[in-house]
């Protein structure tokens, strides 16, 4: 081979090294981080800077998360007024000063009324890609590094029930998912551990169960709730749900800043449980998940690991 001919080809090679050693960078960058969670905190005082859920915010940012997940009630009523958007604007401004992306579930305290749903559009902005106008920036998806994730709506129309429009929507988006991880977070929890019992999607189980079914089928990595004011990890066997087809792990997340505790679990329902205030960071490296409850204060009380499907 002639000087310039192995020079050329020498050259030919750094480059293509040089491609394949920044795309596997890039690829390792989006498939490891972090996000953090929030539960129900409806008693956040906007004014008190080291509140509970401001404490949350600021470690969850301190952590490096790439975004801040709500899982619903950060009111204890809203119909609509302006006592109800002055609430929900003083809780984004919390998130807000410390993340530029934040999503968020609707819990039941946050609609009492059909008419809290103009309110939350025109406070919170959120993905718009609804099954329809009903469900608008409240049931979304959208991808993050090498994973999804699935937002649903448990109290629209109806409390307790993630309908079956939701479902068909669902579906067709995990259907067209090409993620490895797919996250799914709604408010109310499908087997609540004790306190909500008959006032979470159990109270519609045939309902319930074709959602879960569908989760199940799809191989969803993990489903995260709030509405139980505690923290609490559950895997969903066929003891729960008979013929399920694959295992998914259910974690409640509903006490950040809530008013009360809840009950202690009922037997069988619980693997671990913490019923004070508390927040979640979720690592994802590639499909190994690695989920971490803390108090508000920044004390590690669990960490669990698993492995996607």
């Amino acid at each position: 081979m002639k000087t310039k001919n192995k020079l050329s080809w020498c050259l030919f090679l750094s480059f293509a090294l040089l491609l394949f050693q920044v795309g596997n960078r890039a690829s390792a960058s989006t498939s490891n981080f972090t996000f953090g969670i929030v539960g129900d905190s409806e008693k956040f005082n906007p004014d008190i800077s080291n509140g509970p859920l401001q404490k949350a915010v600021k470690k969850i940012s301190t952590a490096k998360s790439k975004f801040i997940v709500s899982m619903g009630d950060m009111s204890t009523s809203c119909g609509g007024d302006d006592v109800c958007k002055t609430r929900f604007t003083s809780f984004k401004d919390i998130l807000k000063s410390k993340f530029s992306k934040y999503y968020l579930t609707m819990g039941d305290n946050d609609r009492t009324d059909t008419s809290a749903d103009d309110i939350w559009q025109e406070v919170f902005s959120l993905p718009g890609n609804s099954p329809s106008s009903s469900y608008d920036e409240t049931v979304y998806s959208f991808n993050y590094g090498n994973s999804h994730f699935v937002f649903l709506n448990s109290q629209n129309p109806d409390d307790h029930d993630v309908d079956s429009d939701q479902r068909t929507w669902l579906e067709e988006d995990l259907n067209n998912n090409t993620r490895e991880n797919v996250f799914v977070f709604f408010h109310e929890p499908a087997w609540p551990t004790n306190s909500k019992v008959g006032k979470s999607l159990d109270k519609n189980p045939s309902e319930r169960d074709e959602l879960w079914n569908i989760l199940s089928d799809y191989k969803v990595t993990a489903v995260f709730s709030g509405h139980e004011h505690l923290y609490t990890r559950k895997k969903i066997t066929v003891d729960l749900l008979p013929g399920v087809k694959n295992e998914v792990y259910q974690f409640i997340v509903g006490n950040t800043n809530a008013s009360t505790s809840a009950k202690v679990p009922k037997k069988g329902m619980s693997d671990y449980y913490y019923t004070k205030n508390s927040y979640v960071l979720v690592d994802v490296k590639g499909k190994k998940i690695t989920v971490r409850a803390y108090k508000t204060n920044g004390k590690l009380l669990n960490k669990f690991d698993f492995v996607g499907k």
